[in-house]
């Protein structure tokens, strides 16, 4: 029996192949199947449905501007949305990166994780804080091994799978969203514009044939020069352009997301110290490119007042004086 608003397919009727398939679709996106996201609601409202399994999101940013951590911020918001999250950290070490997201989800800087073994008092206190997140963890999977290649991929994206579902935690249709950090540290990853096609052709035909959505981390080009022009208050911004094979990116990717510090971007240019752009700073989140989306920006306040903390600027209202 049909579920109330499905659509009825009528059993003697000659249905295309496609006309069947879209109401299938439909059927599935009205009769419980879950919303998809990227982590945070302030960006799911610029796509289209978005983090749709077979595709792909593109999070870029200069070196050192957070795009690491934001990636953390979202693979924190979609554990809390019950979406199972694979991570290749090609980059970071497994301690980094775990020292980083407890920081996130206990409110805790790194002065603490030190001292927890200085004292027995220390202990008794941190193991049952730690614990309050084991549930939430069972749905995060990572692994920092630096010698991922895309031929591995598909094999490596199965064994995701397979452990995920031996703690019955995937849905019916397989989905989970897979980070890569970062996708120019894959083992035969192009280097040349060529190249770069080449391997994010490649990339697309392999997220393409299965039920994840893949976030990749890119890095844009140091080399290229950066120009206030046009923003009132002269701070820089990358766009598009400032990706090494932005083209390939553009065809590929259904959504580019461009991480923006400009205040900490002007301030290494002119060689200025930037400890203070690491507390209560804006970090903005430009969808540059989005397939049947809108073009707009999220921001996001970063903060390491009391453990490292990123948050949509609506959920911060003290901080909309320092968006610039």
């Amino acid at each position: 029996m049909a579920n109330e608003g499905s659509v009825v397919l009528e059993e003697n009727e000659d249905y295309s192949q496609v006309v069947r398939e879209f109401i299938n679709q439909l059927n599935l996106r009205n009769n419980g199947k879950p919303k998809r996201s990227l982590g945070f609601d302030s960006l799911d409202r610029f796509i289209d449905s978005p983090a749709g399994e077979g595709e792909i999101t593109i999070l870029a940013g200069e070196s050192g501007s957070g795009k690491s951590l934001f990636s953390l911020a979202m693979e924190i918001g979609l554990l809390r949305k019950n979406t199972c999250v694979a991570k290749l950290s090609l980059e970071m070490t497994k301690i980094r990166n775990h020292e980083r997201l407890f920081s996130m989800l206990l409110g805790k800087d790194k002065s603490y994780f030190d001292s927890v073994t200085s004292s027995e008092k220390s202990n008794l206190d941190f193991l049952p804080e730690l614990m309050k997140q084991n549930e939430l963890l069972k749905r995060y999977y990572f692994n920092d091994n630096p010698n991922v290649s895309l031929e591995q991929l598909p094999e490596l994206i199965r064994l995701i799978q397979n452990h995920f579902k031996s703690l019955n935690l995937l849905p019916d249709d397989g989905y989970f969203v897979l980070i890569i950090d970062l996708l120019s540290l894959i083992s035969d990853w192009g280097v040349s514009q060529i190249e770069i096609q080449n391997s994010i052709d490649r990339l697309h035909r392999i997220i393409k044939s299965l039920p994840v959505h893949l976030i990749g981390i890119v890095q844009t080009n140091e080399n290229d020069q950066r120009s206030g022009s046009g923003n009132k208050n002269g701070l820089f911004q990358l766009a598009l352009k400032n990706l090494k094979g932005s083209a390939a990116y553009k065809e590929r990717a259904r959504d580019v997301l461009i991480l923006n510090r400009p205040k900490l971007m002007k301030a290494r240019e002119e060689g200025k110290l930037t400890t203070d752009y690491f507390n209560d700073d804006i970090m903005r989140i430009h969808i540059a490119k989005s397939n049947d989306g809108q073009d707009g920006y999220a921001d996001f306040v970063f903060t390491s007042a009391n453990g490292l903390s990123i948050i949509p600027i609506a959920e911060y209202k003290s901080m909309y004086d320092i968006a610039s």
